[in-house]
């Protein structure tokens, strides 16, 4: 069952949640509406960021440098991401 309002509706009837709606909601004025904006951005940038961490080592960026980007420390991006790359 889809709960009204949790933004599962959408995602539901098949349609694509609009980032730049959501960012524009997360930052404005109406606090229930930008935590409910937030929590359906999050697995989306979990999202994005897995997939320009496959990019980088696909154009041959180390971890170190990935992490910088990120903000983070080297240990912690490489043991999130490298058991998921597929080897070869």
């Amino acid at each position: 069952m889809v709960e009204p309002g949790s933004g599962d509706e959408a995602r539901a009837a098949g349609t694509a949640l609009d980032p730049l709606q959501l960012v524009r909601q997360a930052t404005g004025s109406e606090a229930g509406t930008g935590l409910e904006a937030i929590r359906q951005l999050r697995p989306l940038l979990d999202e994005w960021e897995r997939q320009q961490v496959e990019r980088a080592r696909g154009a041959g960026w180390n971890w170190a440098e990935i992490a910088k980007r990120l903000g983070r420390h080297r240990q912690a991006v490489h043991r999130e991401y490298a058991a998921r790359r597929p080897r070869g």
